[in-house]
């Protein structure tokens, strides 16, 4: 609950001006991802932080105009260059996670317009690559395995170019 903690002290201590200038913001899944095996522990807990963090968004962010959010990644190593991307696949459980939060601070603060929000992933390039079927590991793959055993017999006879080329320089 480290990130939680941290977004809670940014929006503590810079001041109320300052923040209702801000009109869009991107929020890692991370903050409200609990890592849990047991699926009803992890929806409960997960739903309840993110209430929580739209509220907080909700009183402390009050020109907030774009809310994204952003999917937890298992590798989050990305370029300066990254940008937000819609999502490859549908993000479901994120989604309804966050339209019960939105829902429920509505039913709340019956007065609160929400801002706009959306689903996006960051990507390093705007276009990521095409893959042909057997790259993906479906497929008969045949091509894949003569690749792989080409990409071998070549090296091997590398290997036996340099090791003619060193027993002549012996």
């Amino acid at each position: 609950m480290a990130s939680e903690g941290n977004l809670r002290s940014v929006l503590s201590l810079v001041s109320p001006t300052e923040l209702a200038v801000v009109r869009r913001v991107a929020i890692n899944e991370a903050l409200f991802w609990v890592n849990s095996t047991d699926a009803n522990y992890h929806s409960g807990l997960a739903a309840s932080l993110t209430y929580d963090i739209l509220k907080l968004v909700r009183r402390r962010l009050p020109g907030l105009r774009e809310l994204i959010f952003v999917p937890r990644d298992e590798n989050p190593v990305y370029s300066d260059t990254a940008m937000f991307v819609e999502p490859p696949i549908v993000q479901t459980r994120i989604t309804r996670q966050v339209a019960t939060a939105v829902r429920m601070l509505c039913e709340k603060f019956p007065h609160w317009s929400p801002p706009r929000w959306k689903i996006m992933t960051l990507s390093a390039v705007p276009d990521p690559p095409v893959y042909e079927r057997g790259v993906l590991g479906y497929g008969d793959g045949q091509s894949r395995r003569s690749a792989i055993m080409e990409t071998i017999m070549q090296r091997s006879r590398d290997m036996e170019a340099l090791e003619d080329e060193e027993a002549a320089t012996d």
